[in-house]
């Protein structure tokens, strides 16, 4: 979760959001292969490399050696955390892929803030160092290049995701990715909600075999370009 539009997904610009849709169109559900091996992992097993190129494309999901890397610890802590269903699998995978290429180990681009973006979830903010690390009893504030490493990568993204932010879930049951979104918080970009928004349908209808039948993707008003109030945290009143 970002406070700056500094991060590389989000500073891609408006130019490259007709791009970025296309990349990200839903795959191909009919396939009979990938349907089955879809839903073999909703209990939060059975994702691989391969399944994330096809929700999302392969610009925006990151080197196999990286992801696959992740993904033993990732998957583990998608099941402890209750993140087993489809629409809480997309929107998961969607928040990820637009946060760190589903990078374990990413940091926030261009940064050289000491708390800065990191990690699958890039935890940003010294405040959530401290929460995250008093959870998990590490201390983060001392070492934040913990909060990438494939130690504590996944478990502070399902942290953040269940316990610093509970609503998650329930957004993602909902369909609701602009309640996802401002849980997980970015400057507001038109663009970026709409990108997050067709990455959570192009992950459900590869768990499903559809598309959702109604998404919410925007406030119902929509903030101006940058704005970060619109993410204020209804549960604890403080920015991601």
């Amino acid at each position: 979760m970002t406070r700056t539009t500094t991060r590389a997904a989000a500073a891609i610009g408006a130019a490259l959001a007709a791009a970025t849709l296309a990349t990200a169109a839903p795959a191909t559900a009919t396939s009979t292969t990938a349907t089955s091996a879809a839903r073999a992992g909703d209990k939060g097993t059975g994702l691989t490399y391969d399944a994330l190129v096809a929700m999302f494309g392969s610009g925006w999901v990151g080197d196999r050696a990286t992801v696959e890397a992740g993904l033993p610890s990732l998957q583990q802590q998608m099941t402890k955390g209750g993140i087993t269903n489809a629409s809480r699998k997309a929107a998961f995978l969607a928040t990820l892929v637009s946060e760190s290429a589903v990078k374990y180990n990413a940091d926030e681009w261009g940064s050289t803030y000491t708390y800065r973006g990191r990690g699958y979830i890039q935890l940003t903010g010294d405040f959530n160092y401290k929460d995250a690390g008093t959870y998990f009893g590490i201390n983060l504030l001392g070492n934040p290049d913990l909060a990438k490493s494939l130690r504590w990568s996944a478990p502070i993204a399902r942290w953040y995701w269940t316990v610093a932010r509970t609503t998650t879930n329930a957004y993602a049951d909902a369909h609701d990715m602009n309640g996802v979104n401002r849980n997980i918080g970015f400057a507001w970009s038109y663009d970026e909600a709409t990108r997050r928004c067709s990455r959570f349908k192009s992950a459900f209808k590869y768990f499903t075999g559809y598309l959702p039948k109604k998404t919410i993707c925007y406030p119902a008003r929509l903030p101006k370009p940058g704005s970060t109030d619109w993410y204020v945290h209804p549960e604890r009143g403080d920015k991601s």
